[in-house]
């Protein structure tokens, strides 16, 4: 099992999403964009 976690960020690109949560040592996350998001923001 996994344990994940959610980080905050002001500026929440998916580089610095990425890099915020390996700092934070997670290895699962939950996805911060909504699942009625257009396709191409998923």
């Amino acid at each position: 099992m996994r344990l994940g976690g959610q980080v905050f960020l002001d500026n929440p690109e998916p580089e610095t999403w990425a890099e915020a949560l390996k700092n934070e040592g997670f290895r699962a996350a939950v996805f911060p964009v909504g699942g009625d998001a257009d396709r191409e923001i998923i």
